[in-house]
């Protein structure tokens, strides 16, 4: 019982730091792209027998807020709503999000935000808190 209950743990500590570790380490940053709030990437799935990545698009606006200027996590953030003109500059180690937003008293400002924080992939499906994206075999191009 006691060996059950600790792989239990384990395995949920496990993962739970493999969804924390982010998502440009498996899927392809390269080639994403960002459409309005729409984040579209190739990502791996699980079918480790057929090794193969699926293209997933997700909405960030899931995962993000504009809290006086500044992009910030936070589940239906909805940030899209002041922010615009967002674009992505990813990289092995980071993938940042770049945005003009509205901040108080009213401005416009840059915001950035390291997206690989908060963003997972989990069997080709983009996704970040409780919420997934969607997954085809191929890009919409």
């Amino acid at each position: 019982m006691k060996f059950t209950i600790s792989a239990a743990l384990v395995a949920l500590a496990v993962s739970s730091c493999a969804r924390a570790q982010g998502f440009i380490s498996n899927c392809t940053w390269q080639t994403a792209m960002l459409v309005d709030s729409y984040l579209g990437a190739y990502c791996n799935n699980n079918n480790w027998q057929i090794y193969s990545y699926d293209w997933t698009w997700f909405d960030i606006s899931n995962c993000l807020m504009n809290s006086g200027g500044k992009l910030a996590a936070h589940e239906s953030g909805n940030y899209w709503r002041s922010c615009k003109g967002c674009t992505i500059h990813p990289s092995p180690v980071d993938f940042i999000l770049k945005c003009t937003c509205l901040s108080s008293p009213p401005a416009i400002t840059t915001a950035i935000f390291d997206l690989n924080t908060i963003i997972w992939n989990h069997d080709g499906f983009l996704g970040c808190f409780e919420r997934f994206g969607t997954r085809t075999e191929r890009a919409p191009f």
